[in-house]
């Protein structure tokens, strides 16, 4: 009996010398949980990583972090600690930027914010475009950029603003236009704004029944071309062919009465009407379109949207064929736009035509290709911060709630404290009442 007296009273006192050392240990550790906020994080993550007790560590901000910071976090997490961070205005904001298939540059830019809130897209350059996001996403057309280009995003509010950056990715020019119709006006004027705009023109205008004259002799493939403008029925002779680049992901451009003819009325984006003549007999700067007659598109295939109405009827409009691109244009005579009173009418009539073709130009994804990663793009490029921010240290929590986030105390061992005194009491009980026992008896 005396031997498990002393066995008991051995285990009771190495369990109070393991529980002091315990403790000691938790005293040396007590500034294990760091919190720090924006305008001193830059400080507090050099000392955070030079310091092994920094395991619980919490970050204060107004917006998502950048680029830098998070992936500075990140691998404070992958190196042990828990990382925890809130943000007073953490907003989705997602800034895209797609090359646009135009000889003169350019790009679509699309942001993502909350409804309501203001945008504001400029590159390092200057201020390139603002408005209000009505709707999912709001979509700017913008010229050429230089450098980065970044959206800042007001929220409805009026709160701290939201910065998205995105660099712009490069693409080689597009390739060649075909234009396809009678010798005329209006073959002669489109050709020529669109080499005028930059383009590469390739033609087949029919001068009679039975005599065309060709200027480019390519096949109609995506390996050449990258769009066909049909302006007339000359292009049914080339239907078949015209076909097959739609469909493998070239762009086609149907104007006037073209797709009403029984070779192309299968790729249209819907039947031709009746035509309407102009609504106004002189062209203006903001309607210049008014002036121009139009065959309507009706009625419209299942997939096909609407592009521009005039009076009530859809005078151009566009679809999918597969993986190519189709725009129907109901206006013909558009040269006489041309011609128009004012200077910026031939710069009008060159940036329309530019842009209908663009919007269907086939262009290989994988000639789109941003420069070689460096210091300074990783820096800019932070197109969503916060979906980045989530994907690598989890989803922010509340101001208040770092400490039901963190219950663990650095110094070790804190669950097992809950049944170590216990046993401490037990062993020592066992160990008096034994004594006492033997002393009875």
């Amino acid at each position: 009996m005396a031997g498990a007296e002393w066995a008991a009273r051995a285990a009771a006192l190495g369990l109070i010398a393991w529980m002091l050392a315990a403790m000691l240990g938790r005293g040396s550790r007590a500034t294990s949980r760091r919190a720090a906020d924006g305008p001193a994080l830059a400080d507090s993550l050099a000392a955070w990583s030079a310091d092994a007790r920094a395991e619980s560590l919490w970050v204060r901000l107004d917006t998502a972090p950048g680029p830098v910071t998070r992936a500075w976090l990140r691998a404070l997490s992958r190196a042990g600690s828990q990382v925890t961070w809130s943000a007073a205005h953490a907003t989705p904001v997602v800034i895209a930027m797609i090359p646009l298939a135009d000889p003169a540059g350019g790009a679509r830019i699309l942001v993502s914010a909350p409804r309501g809130a203001r945008v504001r897209v400029a590159d390092q350059v200057s201020m390139l475009d603002s408005a209000l996001v009505r709707g999912p996403a709001r979509s700017m057309a913008v010229p050429p950029t230089y450098g980065a280009v970044s959206a800042r995003v007001t929220l409805p509010n009026g709160d701290t603003a939201v910065v998205a950056r995105t660099v712009p990715r490069t693409a080689p020019p597009p390739r060649a236009v075909l234009v396809i119709g009678a010798a005329g006006w209006e073959s002669k004027f489109v050709i020529l704004a669109l080499e005028e705009r930059g383009w590469s023109v390739q033609a087949r205008v029919r001068l009679t029944p039975t005599m065309m004259v060709t200027q480019g002799a390519t096949p109609i493939d995506t390996a050449h071309v990258s769009a066909v403008v049909a302006l007339d029925s000359t292009a049914d002779a080339d239907a078949g062919a015209i076909a097959r680049f739609v469909r493998d992901g070239g762009g086609l451009v149907l104007a006037g009465r073209t797709a009403a003819s029984p070779p192309l009325r299968a790729l249209a984006a819907g039947g031709v009407g009746a035509r309407v003549v102009p609504a106004a007999l002189a062209f203006t700067s903001d309607m210049p379109r008014r002036a121009l007659g139009f065959w309507p598109v009706a009625p419209l295939t299942p997939n096909a949207v609407a592009l521009e109405m005039r009076d009530g009827r859809v005078a151009a409009a566009a679809r999918r064929l597969d993986a190519g691109r189709v725009v129907q244009l109901g206006y013909d005579d558009t040269w006489r736009w041309r011609f128009a009173d004012g200077d910026d009418a031939p710069a009008a009539h060159r940036a329309w035509w530019s842009a209908v073709v663009a919007s269907v130009a086939y262009r290989s994804e994988a000639a789109a290709t941003t420069r070689p990663p460096t210091a300074a793009r990783l820096t800019l490029d932070d197109p969503a911060p916060f979906a980045a921010t989530v994907a690598a240290l989890g989803p922010p929590v509340r101001a208040g709630a770092f400490s039901a986030t963190h219950p663990r105390q650095s110094g070790g061992g804190s669950p097992l404290r809950l049944w170590v005194l216990p046993v401490i009491l037990l062993l020592l009980l066992f160990e008096w009442g034994s004594r006492r026992w033997r002393g009875m008896t």
